[in-house]
């Protein structure tokens, strides 16, 4: 099962939209590299929303909020308040809401 600690202390190295209009299966391809170089991929799909604003302040995501809401789930990778189970998404900067994660 997925959960916050599979980005967290990480190194985004790839964050790609995939678009399918024909039943509206978009999806988001997020890969990571730990500290020793391990590469880990996750495929959100079911993308219904994401919003990305990176300023390269930072390799590392520090902080990771990962929240069920109903019958979806709200990634933040650099959430204003991680300790929380709010999507804020208007403070948060890279976030994606989708039905379902799977590692690829």
């Amino acid at each position: 099962m997925v959960n916050s600690s599979n980005f967290r202390d990480k190194i985004i190295t790839e964050i790609s939209i995939k678009y399918v209009w024909d039943g509206s299966l978009h999806s988001a391809l997020i890969s990571v590299n730990d500290q020793n170089g391990k590469e880990q991929s996750f495929r959100l799909n079911g993308l219904l929303e994401f919003s990305i604003y990176d300023d390269f302040g930072t390799m590392q995501i520090s902080q990771v909020k990962l929240v069920n809401i109903a019958d979806q789930i709200y990634l933040s990778l650099d959430p204003f308040e991680e300790l929380n189970d709010v999507a804020d998404y208007d403070k948060d900067n890279i976030w994606f809401q989708f039905t379902s994660i799977e590692v690829c």
